[in-house]
């Protein structure tokens, strides 16, 4: 029982810090485009993706999402254009393409918006740290999904069920020896029959 614990909060908390990882190397690379780009239109597009990804890595792991809802609400809220919703029309949301396209139309309007905006000095530098930001978002965001499609094997948990049953079940016969009172783990030497325990009537 304490295994099959550590193991369920070790899921836990490692799908927690995937979800952690791709939040914050967002955030992290907004920071960096901000930083090193002059472009604001430019900013305001790759930000768009970046947001388009995260956006995708939260349905994608939303139970029963209806594809074409998702988009429309995507296009509602200004994250997608219509040619690319009509390049992600036809996949399954709950996987990690739809997620992966998006962060490949950013690096691609990266690597273009980095030759204009920034200075060659620097382009390796800045390219390293953006790129090596979107690699570990797409990587944790696609452990996520693999961490909710692979589950504690079911055979696993019916034997921590019929182990914890049989003790349940074994535990009260070597608590208390039903003739004399004590239990069989105790030396008898030290236990006390509970016969020598009953109220004696006043002579």
């Amino acid at each position: 029982l304490s295994f099959f614990n550590a193991t369920v909060f070790q899921r836990w908390w490692r799908l927690r810090e995937l979800c952690g990882t791709v939040n914050g190397k967002t955030v992290d690379t907004v920071l960096l485009l901000a930083a090193h780009l002059k472009n604001q239109h430019e900013i305001d597009e790759l930000i768009r993706l970046l947001w388009l990804a995260h956006a995708l890595h939260v349905h994608s792991v939303t139970p029963h999402a209806d594809a074409n809802e998702v988009l429309t609400l995507l296009r509602q809220e200004g994250l997608l254009l219509e040619r690319e919703a009509s390049a992600l029309r036809h996949l399954e949301l709950d996987s990690s393409t739809p997620l992966a396209i998006a962060y490949g139309w950013f690096s691609a309007r990266f690597a273009r918006a980095l030759q204009h905006d920034v200075a060659p000095s620097l382009h390796s530098g800045v390219l390293e740290l953006v790129q090596g930001n979107v690699s570990k978002m797409r990587s944790a965001a696609s452990d996520v999904l693999m961490y909710l499609s692979t589950p504690v094997p079911h055979t696993y948990t019916q034997l921590l069920d019929l182990m914890v049953t049989t003790y349940v079940l074994m535990a009260p016969l070597g608590l208390v020896d039903a003739r004399d009172g004590w239990s069989p783990a105790t030396p008898k030497s030290r236990a006390v029959p509970a016969r020598c325990l009953r109220r004696q009537s006043p002579a």
